[in-house]
């Protein structure tokens, strides 16, 4: 799929298929795609070597949860990975947690 995409990511309007994916079939601008799909750069030269680390590696983490993406959680762990663990969704604590307990219950750590 990636040299079709390199090929014609040029074209302005391009819209690519996603192959192998469960269900109906997804069409993706290609501007939406991320850079090692679109570009021969240094991470897209490792690629194949990072698919084989996913296979024989002790697993991947992946920022979901089965219960809302239970076919693809699935798919993944069959096809892409020996072991996937999904542990999300993990979101940062925005800044405006920090003050909820007021500027003096942090006096103590200056």
């Amino acid at each position: 799929m990636r040299p079709d995409i390199i090929r014609f990511s040029s074209a302005l309007g391009t819209v690519v298929s996603v192959p192998g994916l469960l269900g109906k079939e997804i069409m993706i601008p290609v501007s939406e795609l991320p850079s090692f799909l679109v570009l021969d750069d240094h991470l897209s030269k490792l690629w194949e070597q990072i698919k084989a680390s996913q296979l024989t590696g002790f697993g991947v983490i992946v920022n979901t949860f089965v219960d809302l993406e239970q076919p693809y959680c699935e798919e993944l762990s069959h096809v892409d990975a020996c072991h996937a663990y999904f542990v999300g969704p993990l979101a940062q604590p925005s800044c405006s947690t920090v003050h909820h307990g007021g500027d003096s219950n942090v006096d103590c750590l200056s």
